[in-house]
């Protein structure tokens, strides 16, 4: 008889070691979550960010282009381009 109460027993603090760690995996789990949900608005954000930097400074290509931004910018740029894009009647090999 004692046999079955000591292998109750063993059953009860197997159930009590399983309940724990049933619920450490899944305060592990709800961390994780969390993490991966930070790392996608962090992600998102980085998108659009990149997306507006694009768009900034990249999509825009021709220097007449946004003049009304910045009236310095035209000039700039034309200039960088013309140093960039010279075809042989503007530019000079050295």
């Amino acid at each position: 008889m004692s046999t079955v109460q000591e292998l109750q027993a063993q059953l009860d603090a197997l159930r009590t070691q399983h309940a724990k760690e049933v619920q450490a995996a899944r305060a592990t789990l709800t961390r994780l979550q969390e993490d991966l949900t930070n790392i996608q608005v962090d992600t998102d954000a980085l998108e659009k960010e990149e997306a507006e930097l694009y768009n900034q400074f990249v999509r825009s290509k021709s220097p007449a282009a946004e003049p009304e931004q910045n009236p310095f910018k035209g000039v700039i740029v034309q200039s960088f381009f013309s140093l960039i894009d010279c075809d042989e009647g503007k530019c000079r090999s050295t």
